[in-house]
């Protein structure tokens, strides 16, 4: 015969853990805030770094980066070869500045 306080426990202990681990409102709304901040500041950090000399003065300058708080991604528009410099140096500024964000 099972105990029911240990089939309730096992009901019970995946859903406080659950609680537990999604952050409130307020709090993913500070994180959002912070994020968006971040990626920013690391896109003003490309934008005023020096030229890349293989593909010129404005590889760096079209460069551009957002934090979509809806699924908690950073994207950018580094598709072309010519954006590589300009990635490694966003990707350098995130790695400073933070835990690790998913990126697509």
């Amino acid at each position: 015969m099972r105990h029911p306080v240990i089939a309730l426990m096992a009901i019970v202990t995946p859903v406080i853990a659950f609680a537990q681990s999604v952050p409130s409102p307020a709090d993913q709304a500070a994180t959002d805030a912070l994020y968006t901040k971040m990626v920013k500041e690391c896109v003003d950090v490309v934008h005023k770094s020096p030229a890349d000399p293989v593909y010129g003065a404005d590889s760096n300058r079209k460069f551009d980066a957002y934090y979509n708080p809806s699924d908690h991604k950073i994207y950018n528009n580094a598709f072309l070869n010519t954006a590589q410099m300009a990635l490694y140096l966003f990707n350098k500024c995130i790695s400073e500045k933070s835990s690790p964000v998913p990126s697509k």
